[in-house]
């Protein structure tokens, strides 16, 4: 009796480990498909509607829940070494109750999650961890990886298929061409999931070199933040494959010469001419003339340099649109000092106050709608205050001490040095797609390694 007992006991935990097994493994290919679409189509795909609310709503939504059970879930179910970045995890969500409190924000209004959706992104790299990581696709998938750079660069310019435009425009909230950060992430992604699962290097590392020759004439004209990131992604990967590119000499020579060549023919697809020039909206006669007006007017052009120079306590800038950016971010600095929120920050409830004021009129953009900071590290600032920041801070350099521990190296870097580079220059952490893909796939490699 006891024996047949204890078959029908290993029957059934058998059924409920192959049940378990399937599940998480369908959730981490939903997560795979979820991150896919979000690096080929981005804003527009998360703005589709699902059971009357936009997948991006729904999305943060599933996240907060999953977030608030980190709080309850006992620290034993945790693997040890993921005790720290939970830890830290919970003191950033109770930081941000703590904030919601003292600023009267409600927990029952969506604008809440929408505004503090830089936090429950978070939880991301700790199912990228499990899902991901544990029930790797990657590498199923690779032969087609190497496929999804050309389609997005082929997509951003010039040749986005009119069937799919039409799609979006009746099944999303709007449409619009995929941004230069979310094609800096996709193509870094990409070309990381290459070289982790190609075994021949040499065709791995000359692939890298070309995409981002061909990509990067793209970022120049769309983004200066997405081109700076994109360049430093560049030096870290060579900085990293320093020696083995030493020994492959000669067929490196080629692949560089080529890569040249890749760049100057993509350049010309991009601006029509070698000369780099675009006209942009941002920039005018008349905003130039203004800039330079002020400075001669203050007496004092002899303290500019590389286009930045200090006029009445602020650092300015010379591009109009660097110095509309820096002019928001010491905003709710003095701000938040004067009104001795820096502790705390404002909250979630409302739009950050420096963006209407109405002696800097515009910070709104041309359809009223932007709420932006355009600066991760600011926006937390002002949403969740100095020590919410400092706690974010530390949770990154603990990430980068986490891998090092694990993988004995520093290349984690490669993901993490753009990408944070790349965001304090751009709004990417407050949307869905873009901290989607970053935070999925950086709990990936704080298992896996890059």
């Amino acid at each position: 009796m006891e024996l047949i007992l204890n078959k029908y006991q290993n029957f059934i935990q058998n059924i409920i480990n192959k049940v378990s097994s399937n599940v998480y493994s369908l959730f981490s290919l939903l997560l795979y498909i979820f991150c896919g679409f979000s690096i080929l189509f981005a804003r527009p795909f998360v703005g589709l509607y699902l059971f009357g609310s936009r997948l991006g709503e729904l999305t943060i939504g599933i996240l907060v829940i999953i977030s608030l059970f980190f709080l309850v879930l006992p620290r034993k179910i945790f693997p040890n070494e993921l005790k720290v970045p939970v830890n830290l995890f919970r003191l950033i969500i109770l930081l941000f109750s703590l904030t919601a409190v003292l600023t009267g924000t409600s927990f029952i209004s969506t604008y809440t999650f929408k505004t503090s959706s830089y936090i429950w992104t978070v939880s991301l790299i700790f199912i990228g961890y499990t899902l991901l990581a544990d029930y790797d696709y990657s590498k199923k998938l690779k032969n087609f990886v190497p496929f999804v750079p050309i389609f997005t660069y082929l997509i951003s310019t010039g040749n986005y298929p009119n069937a799919v435009i039409d799609f979006f425009n009746k099944y999303s909230d709007k449409f619009q061409f995929i941004k230069a950060s979310d094609l800096a992430i996709g193509l870094f992604i990409s070309l990381l999931i290459i070289n982790k699962h190609f075994q021949n290097k040499l065709l791995a590392t000359s692939y890298t070199l070309v995409m981002i020759s061909i990509f990067l004439p793209v970022m120049l004209f769309n983004s200066r933040g997405s081109f700076i990131a994109t360049t430093l992604f560049l030096g870290v990967f060579l900085l990293q494959n320093r020696k083995f590119i030493l020994t492959k000499k000669l067929q490196f020579l080629i692949i560089i010469l080529f890569s040249i060549a890749a760049f100057f023919l993509s350049t010309f697809r991009v601006y029509g001419n070698f000369d780099f020039y675009k006209d942009p909206e941002s920039i005018t006669t008349e905003l130039v003339v203004e800039s330079i007006k002020g400075i001669t007017e203050n007496k004092d052009p002899a303290k500019v340099f590389l286009s930045f120079y200090i006029q009445d306590g602020y650092l300015m800038s010379w591009d109009p649109t660097t110095d509309w950016r820096l002019d928001i971010w010491q905003d709710v600095i003095y701000d938040l000092i004067d009104k001795n929120q820096i502790s705390f920050g404002y909250g979630y409830k409302e739009i950050i106050p420096v963006m209407l004021d109405p002696s800097a009129p515009g910070r709104l953009g041309r359809d009223g709608l932007n709420e932006n900071v355009h600066n991760y590290f600011v926006n937390i600032l002002a949403r969740g205050g100095l020590l919410q920041l400092i706690i974010f801070i530390i949770f990154y350099f603990k990430a980068i001490q986490f891998y090092k521990n694990k993988f004995g190296d520093y290349k984690i870097l490669i993901l993490l040095f753009p990408i944070m580079i790349l965001s304090s220059l751009d709004v990417t952490m407050e949307g869905v797609n873009f901290p989607v893909i970053f935070y999925s796939y950086l709990g990936y490699t704080m298992k896996k390694g890059i």
